[in-house]
């Protein structure tokens, strides 16, 4: 017996592959009515609802997103994933509180989840909590020293709290500016 969580039928399998070629090619209009067909036989599949949420959200359709992607997490409570992209959606919504509650959710179920590191930081920044933010973005920066967006964040922060020096470092770094050695050039 099939799992009506998981498992597509082979033809709905193929459906959904094509969809997301669809989505790759930008068609998001084809896409999101496809999903919205492909749905009705699968209520309770989560990639689905994940997908077809995920799909509003960069689209725009924030009010849309957050339904499906608490449908997603009412369906598999253990996708960081879900609980970012939710998070994303209503922090965008000016839901603040409520974005930060979905950023820790997914980073209790994935501590070093960069996007929601960024994301909490990013609240912390806009309550004027500076101090705060600037944890969040070293602690990006300790899983992953190289991250353009953490790199502006924390240099920016820094900036705000007079460590212009070390800001305007970490600044640059974020913009991808090539320092030239005598033999050879970086990155930075």
């Amino acid at each position: 017996m099939n799992d009506p969580n998981n498992d597509l039928k082979d033809v709905d399998k193929k459906k959904f592959n094509n969809i997301l070629i669809e989505i790759n090619k930008k068609n998001f209009a084809f896409a999101i009515s496809e999903l919205l067909l492909i749905i009705k036989n699968y209520p309770k599949n989560f990639k689905l609802h994940f997908t077809l949420g995920s799909l509003y959200a960069h689209t725009k359709n924030l009010e849309f997103a957050e339904k499906y992607l608490k449908l997603a997490i009412n369906l598999k409570s253990d996708d960081s994933k879900s609980y970012y992209n939710l998070g994303a959606v209503l922090k965008e919504r000016e839901k603040t509180k409520e974005a930060k509650s979905f950023f820790n959710k997914a980073l209790e179920i994935e501590p070093n989840y960069i996007h929601a590191l960024l994301g909490i930081g990013k609240i912390f920044e806009e309550e004027k909590n500076l101090l705060e933010a600037k944890k969040f973005y070293e602690k990006t920066l300790s899983l992953d020293i190289n991250h353009k967006l953490a790199n502006l964040f924390y240099g920016k922060i820094l900036v705000k709290l007079n460590e212009h020096k070390k800001g305007l470092y970490h600044i640059h770094k974020a913009s991808g500016i090539i320092r030239f050695n005598k033999n050879s050039y970086e990155i930075i």
